[in-house]
């Protein structure tokens, strides 16, 4: 709650991706899609990686996740997002 920003609203996002898959697994698609994409809205602004996690990857899960919803498909193995940790490139040695 006290987070600052931008921390704050990435970690709004998470939680909200978080919570709209607990939705999905309660049946309620309608508010799992809600949630999915004021979520996305949230990680727009974010690089490619965030805080150690690869963002690109957490968005192109929630898009393909909420299309799913969209087109009326709602099997959870399909669909869950993966937040994964985004690994730079090693510098190389001078």
């Amino acid at each position: 709650m006290r987070a600052p920003n931008p921390e704050k609203i990435f970690l709004q996002a998470l939680i909200q991706t978080t919570v709209a898959f607990h939705h999905l697994q309660m049946g309620n698609a309608t508010g799992a899609a809600s949630l999915m994409q004021r979520a996305l809205r949230k990680l727009k602004p974010y690089p490619d990686s965030f805080a150690g996690i690869a963002i690109r990857a957490l968005r192109e899960d929630l898009e393909r996740c909420l299309l799913d919803l969209e087109q009326g498909r709602t099997a959870l193995p399909a669909m869950s997002p993966r937040i994964e940790l985004f690994c730079a490139p090693a510098e190389p040695d001078i």
